[in-house]
């Protein structure tokens, strides 16, 4: 079942009519949120594992200032854990390239 039929059939529920009433509703189309397509940062943060790893520290720093703000942007607190798990790997990746070029 989709996530439309679905949300209808729960906001119907919820105000004791129909499945057809509620269809016809604006505040029903309006209550409805799509939910944003979740980025995948796995290639991004692979390239800059890459980059760390052949010790390439100007393209590794390049990566990590073009993938930061983004991280960042996750703290809308639905994403919260997962921002946390990247900053994560991204602290664990400067540390090697740190390591590495000392």
């Amino acid at each position: 079942m989709n996530a439309w039929v679905e949300h209808v059939r729960k906001y119907a529920a919820s105000k004791g009519i129909s499945y057809g009433c509620a269809l016809s509703m604006p505040e029903c189309r309006e209550a409805y949120h799509k939910k944003p397509k979740e980025v995948n940062y796995s290639k991004q943060l692979q390239k800059i594992g890459d980059l760390v790893r052949a010790k390439d520290r100007t393209g590794a720093a390049a990566g990590f200032n073009e993938i930061l703000p983004k991280v960042r942007a996750l703290e809308d607190g639905v994403d919260k854990d997962r921002q946390v798990q990247l900053l994560s790997t991204l602290r664990k990746a400067i540390q090697k390239l740190q390591a590495v070029s000392s």
